[in-house]
Parts: C-alpha cells; structure tokens; sequence
C-alpha cells in the first residue's frame, strides 16, 4: 500500500492497494515450463550446447515479456526508442541476438568438423 501511496496510484483514504499481477508465481510457472521444454527437446539436440542456446533464448523472450506486468522497475526511453523500457527489456534482445548468433557460430564449427 505505502508503494503505491507514494506514486499516487491510491490515496490514504483508499481501503486497500490496487491489484497487481503475482509476477512471482508467473515467474515460477515460466521457469518450469522452460525447463520441461528443454528437458524434452534435450533428446533431439544436433550438436552440443543447443539447448543451452535454447534456454538463452526462451530465457531472454520470457524476461522481455514479464517486465511489461512488473512495475517495480524503473522505465527508460531514449531518442531512438521513445518507449518507456525496463534495464532488462533492454538487455533482452541483446541476449537473444548473441545466443543466436553463437548458435549458428558453434553450428557451422560442428559441420565443418565433422565434413572432415
């Protein structure tokens, strides 16, 4: 209640606090969900360290996703991107990016060695 009372979103009159999404439980319910997923596309894996690169990824959407619902973080836009993004919303795609492209990197090493 205090939170939101300092950032106007209720007044000392208000009864209780606005709702909010029980981003925790979103959190756990997306690791697991992660998890399974991996564990299960473990088998079909073509060369080493792709599920790694999976998680990476899966990690980096799902993180970019749930900072839209959290609102304990601050926001920030620049000149290019006027959007008001979170720290982690923009790192996410720079991670996702770079677990694609080392993907590919180690993909392309695993073909050429084994063309040897």
């Amino acid at each position: 209640f205090d939170w939101q009372l300092q950032r106007g979103a209720v007044t000392p009159l208000d009864p209780a606090c606005q709702p909010v999404y029980p981003v925790q439980a979103l959190s756990a319910l997306a690791g697991f969900l992660l998890f399974f997923v991996l564990d299960w596309r473990l088998k079909a894996r073509r060369y080493p360290g792709q599920v790694f690169f999976w998680m990476l990824m899966g990690y980096a959407v799902y993180r970019f996703a749930i900072e839209f619902l959290r609102v304990d973080t601050a926001r920030m836009g620049t000149a290019v991107i006027p959007v008001g993004w979170t720290i982690a919303q923009w790192i996410s795609p720079a991670v996702w990016l770079g677990a694609f492209a080392w993907s590919v990197w180690i993909r392309r090493k695993e073909k050429e060695s084994a063309a040897y």
